[in-house]
């Protein structure tokens, strides 16, 4: 077996598992019809789909995968229920659950149903969407430079995006606004090739960004201009207070432009 081989299967497919269900048993007095017991499993189980075009069992996978890890961050995980525990190391990515047609086309071959969980080593281009929502402890998006699909930021205490320079799909950001540290810049982000939806957030400034391919909503914001954006394929939804202090002939919108007071 070529142990190279695998990890570049690890590094552009991640390693996926079915998803768990939770089996609850009941039992009811069939006299009273009241309820007697109630139990749940004890453990959830972390086994490994297997990998297409290779012979290896559940335990070989976990063994190449936590190896694979190591040689590649430096970092030991002793069992694959710690990459469930691992989606941030000191608040920046480190596994990521990912989203993908390619990926999944890729896991599906042996499998029929599509109830699984694809995990990917955070690495400096994403090859999916990724989604961070309320229960995620990631500050940072650290040296993520590039997502191939899309990224979605639900109600979560993100506070940057890091290095990241390019969304291909759609960057959705919505966060609570009494949440003071949410994202408030776009930072190094200069391209969104898909939607860009920040009505429900904290930005105020959209950093070096030039370019946005769908529409986009700013609806709400407290914007005091549209900073380096030069193209916006679709649509612009704009706060009414940023009607006559921004020069739009200089932006090349393809769709409509419309002024919101909130």
């Amino acid at each position: 077996m070529n142990e190279m081989a695998v990890y570049k299967i690890f590094d552009r497919y991640g390693i996926c598992f079915r998803r768990q269900t939770l089996a609850i048993t009941i039992e009811i007095d069939p006299d009273s019809e009241d309820l007697i017991k109630t139990s749940f499993p004890n453990e959830r189980t972390f086994e490994p789909l297997e990998i297409p075009g290779y012979k290896l069992d559940s335990s070989e996978i976990a063994y190449l995968f936590c190896n694979y890890v190591y040689d590649t961050t430096g970092y030991k995980i002793q069992d694959l229920k710690d990459i469930f525990e691992l989606e941030e190391i000191n608040g920046t990515p480190f596994f990521l659950k990912i989203q993908s047609n390619e990926i999944s086309k890729f896991w599906m071959r042996n499998h029929s149903d599509d109830s699984l969980d694809c995990i990917i080593l955070s690495k400096q281009i994403i090859p999916g969407t990724i989604t961070f929502r309320s229960e995620s402890k990631i500050k940072t998006l650290g040296n993520i430079r590039e997502i191939s699909e899309s990224l979605y930021i639900w109600y979560n205490k993100i506070e940057n995006l890091g290095l990241l320079e390019i969304v291909n799909g759609d960057l959705c950001i919505s966060q609570n606004k009494d949440f003071i540290n949410g994202v408030n810049s776009l930072g190094q982000l200069k391209f969104v090739g898909g939607n860009l939806y920040l009505r429900n957030s904290n930005i105020t400034e959209l950093g070096n960004l030039e370019a946005v391919g769908g529409n986009v909503n700013f609806r709400g914001l407290e914007l005091k201009s549209l900073g380096a954006l030069k193209i916006i394929g679709g649509n612009a939804l704009l706060p009414k207070k940023l009607k006559g202090s921004i020069e739009l002939n200089s932006i090349d919108i393809n769709g409509t432009c419309r002024f919101y007071n909130s």
